[in-house]
């Protein structure tokens, strides 16, 4: 009888010892459902020491000027390396990866100011902020991946943002790159805790969540 009862006990320890990794898992898996990637928002700052001032204050539209030029240099590395957040590839009929570039790479916004003005100074900043893939972000021709950060480096020494004849109105850059990043939340989503990644919100909590941006 004694080993009929130590039977049934060990057999019940098995079932509850199952049974609550069954409802863990499911409960995990109901979170990955329900969670998402935060957006990822770059910010990158290039810096001309030599710039033409004088002509740059001449020039009419002189920010959608540098939005354009930013805008191409950008495009040209995503041909590249996949950093802007609006990009993916394809499969065609061929088998062949295509790559879909859906806009303006990650909703690029772009300013510029003159480094301290009251001293005559030919330093002119360049701030571009976009939604960025995260890293690592993938190589559109070949099996490798990288950083947008490194490979915004790699560019910024080999010229990219002197892509157009527009920008060489700033001269040459320095080789160094500011680079800032923060994750966003859509409305009615919070961040999950120790992560980049957001969930819905409980109804009395739905706001806007903005966290940590630069």
């Amino acid at each position: 009888m004694f080993n009929i009862l130590l039977l049934l006990l060990i057999y019940l320890n098995l079932f509850i010892s199952i049974f609550g990794q069954q409802q863990q898992q499911t409960a995990n898996n109901q979170s990955s459902l329900l969670s998402e990637p935060a957006v990822r928002v770059v910010r990158l700052q290039v810096t001309y020491p030599n710039a033409d001032i004088e002509t740059v204050n001449k020039l009419q539209n002189w920010n959608s000027i540098m939005r354009k030029s930013v805008l191409a240099s950008l495009r040209f590395v995503n041909k590249h390396w996949l950093i802007c957040g609006d990009s993916n590839e394809q499969i065609n009929l061929e088998n062949e990866k295509k790559l879909i570039n859906n806009n303006d790479c990650g909703r690029l916004q772009v300013t510029g100011e003159l480094i301290n003005e009251q001293n005559q100074s030919k330093i002119y900043r360049l701030n571009a902020t976009f939604i960025a893939n995260k890293d690592p972000i993938q190589n559109s021709k070949v099996d490798a991946n990288s950083t947008v950060q490194s490979v915004l480096l790699i560019g910024i020494k080999g010229g990219i943002f002197q892509y157009t004849n527009a920008m060489k109105v700033l001269g040459k850059p320095n080789s160094e790159l500011g680079f800032e990043e923060a994750y966003f939340c859509y409305p009615n989503q919070e961040r999950i805790e120790g992560t980049n990644y957001c969930k819905k919100e409980k109804k009395e909590k739905q706001k806007i969540k903005l966290f940590s941006f630069f």
